[in-house]
C-alpha cells in the first residue's frame, strides 16, 4: 500500500513540474549593470551564465522578459524601448545561429518575453503603456528584418515570427493585467510596421515581401492569442488590422509604393492567416491551437475590412476594399465598410 502511494504522489509530482511555466530569472546588480554596459555582449555573456539553452523556450521568453525589464526605468523614451527591444532581438538570435539552432522560433519567443517585460516595466516607471508597446514591438521586427539581412535567413520566416510573437505578447500581458486589450493590439501591430518598413528601406530590401510576412503573423498571433486567453476573436482581428493600415501608409509616405497597393496586401495577407490558422495550420510555434468550427466567416472579413478602413482614414486615405460579403450577391464587391 505504501508503494502504490508513493507511486502515485511522484507521478503527481511529475504532472506538476511538467505542467509549470518556465522558472523565473532573477538577474544580479552585476549581471544588470554588464547587460547596460556592454549591449550584445553583455546580454550574450549573462546568457551563458545562466546557462540557459535554446531548445527551452520558455526560458529563452523569461529570459528576454526580464533584460528588456530591468532596462526600462522613468526617463527611457520609446526610441530607446525600441532600441532595447531590436538588440536583444539580433543578439540572441545570433548566438542560435552560431549554436545551429533554428532561429524562427526563438524569435518568436524572443518578441513575447520582450513585449511581456515592457508591460511589466511600464507600471513600474508611469510611462505610456501603448507607446511603449508600440516601440517594443517596432524593436522586435526591425531586429528581425536587420538579423536576416545580415545572417542571410529567410526574412519572410523570422518577420512572421517576431509579429506573432510580440503580438500575441502584448495581448496576453495586457489581458492579464487588465488593461484594453484592443489598444495594445492596434499598438503593437502599428509598431510592428513600422519597425519592419524602416529597417526594409534602409537595407534595400523588398518592403511589400516584408509587410504581407509581417501581416500573416499578426493575423496568427491575434487569432491565437485571443483565443489562449478566451477573448472574443473578432474585436483584437478588426484592431491589428487598423493598427497596420494606418502605419503602412504612413510609413509608405517615404517610398515609392502606392497606399492602394500596401492596405490590399496587409488586408489579404491577413485574411488569408486568419483563416489558416482558424484551422489549426498557423506557421508559428509559441501557441498552437486546434481547428476551428464555429467560424463567423463573413463576420471575421468584415472585422478586417473595417479594421483596414480605419486605420486608413486616421493617416488620412481612403483604401478602396474589395470583399463580396454575400457570394450570394455578385453585386457585392467594392465597399468601404464603416
Amino acid at each position: 500500500m505504501r508503494f502504490y502511494y508513493l507511486t502515485i504522489t511522484l507521478f503527481l509530482q511529475a504532472l506538476n513540474l511538467i505542467a509549470q511555466p518556465a522558472d523565473a530569472i532573477k538577474l544580479s546588480s552585476e549581471q544588470i549593470a554588464l547587460i547596460q554596459n556592454e549591449g550584445a555582449i553583455g546580454i550574450q555573456t549573462v546568457f551563458t551564465e545562466l546557462g540557459i539553452q535554446f531548445q527551452d523556450l520558455p526560458q529563452v521568453e523569461e529570459f528576454a522578459y526580464e533584460v528588456v525589464s530591468v532596462q526600462i526605468n522613468a526617463s527611457t523614451t520609446a526610441e530607446m524601448v525600441s532600441d532595447i527591444t531590436s538588440e536583444i532581438t539580433v543578439t540572441l538570435a545570433e548566438l542560435a545561429l552560431s549554436q545551429d539552432r533554428k532561429v524562427n522560433g526563438i524569435i518568436e519567443y524572443i518578441s513575447a518575453g520582450a513585449c511581456h517585460g515592457v508591460v511589466k516595466a511600464t507600471q513600474e516607471n508611469d510611462m505610456n503603456l501603448f507607446d511603449a508597446i508600440k516601440a517594443a514591438s517596432s524593436g522586435s521586427s526591425s531586429g528581425a528584418v536587420q538579423f536576416a539581412v545580415d545572417a542571410g535567413a529567410d526574412i519572410a520566416k523570422v518577420t512572421s515570427a517576431a509579429a506573432s510573437g510580440s503580438l500575441s505578447g502584448a495581448i496576453e500581458a495586457t489581458n492579464a493585467d487588465k488593461f484594453n486589450v484592443i489598444m495594445a493590439a492596434e499598438a503593437s501591430s502599428s509598431g510592428l510596421i513600422s519597425g519592419a518598413i524602416k529597417t526594409s528601406t534602409e537595407a534595400n530590401i523588398d518592403v511589400m515581401k516584408t509587410v504581407e510576412s509581417l501581416s500573416e503573423g499578426i493575423a496568427e498571433a491575434a487569432v491565437e492569442a485571443s483565443i489562449k486567453v478566451n477573448l472574443e476573436l473578432i474585436p483584437q482581428v478588426k484592431a491589428a488590422a487598423s493598427g497596420a493600415a494606418e502605419e503602412a501608409i504612413l510609413s509608405a509616405r517615404d517610398t515609392s509604393i502606392s497606399f492602394q497597393e500596401i492596405t490590399q496586401a496587409i488586408s489579404s495577407n491577413i485574411d488569408k492567416s486568419v483563416f489558416h490558422t482558424l484551422s489549426g495550420n498557423g506557421e508559428n510555434i509559441r501557441i498552437i491551437i486546434e481547428s476551428r468550427e464555429d467560424i463567423d466567416v463573413i463576420g471575421i472579413r468584415h472585422a478586417i475590412d473595417s479594421g483596414i478602413f480605419r486605420g486608413g482614414k486616421k493617416s488620412n486615405f481612403v483604401p478602396l476594399i474589395e470583399t463580396p460579403y454575400d457570394d450570394k450577391d455578385p453585386t457585392i464587391h467594392k465597399v468601404s465598410p464603416t
